[in-house]
């Protein structure tokens, strides 16, 4: 994904499906604290990618009042 973040929803589920492919691989290796790290990134995006889908408006942010 390039610097700025994208609001297409294919694109957050690409690069989920490559972190939950990740997960597996780590699983195999006997890496479970890695493949937690993983895992809890793939979900991230695949929240983020259904969220652009119904209309959510992406912002980069981390602050949490907002």
């Amino acid at each position: 994904m390039p610097p700025e973040e994208s609001f297409y929803p294919a694109d957050w589920l690409r690069i989920a499906e490559k972190d939950l492919g990740r997960v597996e691989r780590l699983l195999s290796m006997q890496d479970p604290e890695a493949a937690g790290f993983y895992l809890q990134q793939a979900v991230e995006k695949f929240l983020k990618a259904f969220l652009l889908s119904k209309g959510w408006q992406l912002a980069r942010m981390h602050d949490l009042e907002a």
